[in-house]
């Protein structure tokens, strides 16, 4: 089964691919793919699409995952599904990086989707509509492939506690090397310890808009609930003074 997420980015296009194609975490970008674009030119064929539009400033992509249950698929498996999502979802308008990271126990699969169409120039806008499409198609994918299809009402809440456990060891991580950082006694030292510091918060970034989202897409589903809740004990109410009203009929 897979988990499907779906954030924008409103800066530093060239950091998210950066973070995407990460060599470390696809083996060596083995598992790196374009959709309408080359991986290693990603970055500037959508800048020129951009240029292009003239639509250069405001969001500059939208960050997705899609990540697996464990040991359920093969990295092979994990990223040929990432790819046939991204054409069903992207191909006819978009250009998409599509890559599988390894570095952790769940495989899952980062897309990065331009924001601006090389078609017409208009923009991506990552409606209901399109992530309960991204949603669907993810599960039916997951079923062609003989993998299990969760209940959506579990997905956030899983994948919420998937993205704390990746977030607390990189913040542990930052902490320390602060720590080294007041200690440092010069300025190469201190110079290589920022380094790490702003590695570790690239990577930091887009676990906690991930987070984020979660957050507010089970707000949310807990808001539709109350609501399907409220508008069925409506219904009932009606029914019942209906009943009510013909029992009272039919005694007179």
């Amino acid at each position: 089964m897979a988990v499907t997420k779906m954030w924008r980015v409103k800066d530093r296009l060239d950091n998210t691919i950066e973070y995407a194609v990460n060599g470390e975490k696809t083996e060596e970008k083995l598992y790196v793919s374009g959709i309408n674009c080359m991986p290693d030119t990603a970055l500037q064929e959508m800048k020129n699409i951009k240029k292009q539009f003239f639509k250069t400033t405001g969001i500059q992509c939208f960050h997705g995952v899609q990540s697996f249950v464990k040991g359920e698929v093969t990295p092979e498996q994990a990223h040929e599904i990432g790819v046939k999502l991204a054409e069903e979802l992207w191909r006819d308008k978009f250009q998409v990086v599509v890559s599988t990271h390894l570095n952790t126990d769940k495989i899952h699969t980062h897309f990065v989707v331009n924001s601006v169409s090389f078609v017409d120039g208009k923009r991506f806008c990552n409606t209901k509509k399109d992530y309960a499409l991204m949603r669907n198609t993810s599960d039916k994918l997951c079923a062609d492939y003989g993998l299990s299809v969760i209940r959506h009402e579990q997905q956030e809440d899983r994948y919420n506690k998937f993205a704390y456990q990746k977030l607390s060891p990189l913040k542990s991580e930052r902490e320390n090397l602060w720590r080294k950082h007041k200690l440092a006694k010069t300025k190469d030292m201190k110079k290589e310890i920022e380094e790490k510091i702003v590695a570790i918060s690239k990577e930091i970034t887009p676990i906690v808009d991930e987070i984020r989202l979660c957050d507010n897409i089970l707000k949310r589903a807990e808001e539709i609930k109350k609501r399907e809740l409220h508008h069925k004990l409506e219904e009932e109410k009606t029914l019942f003074a209906v009943k009510k009203k013909k029992s009272k009929s039919r005694e007179r």
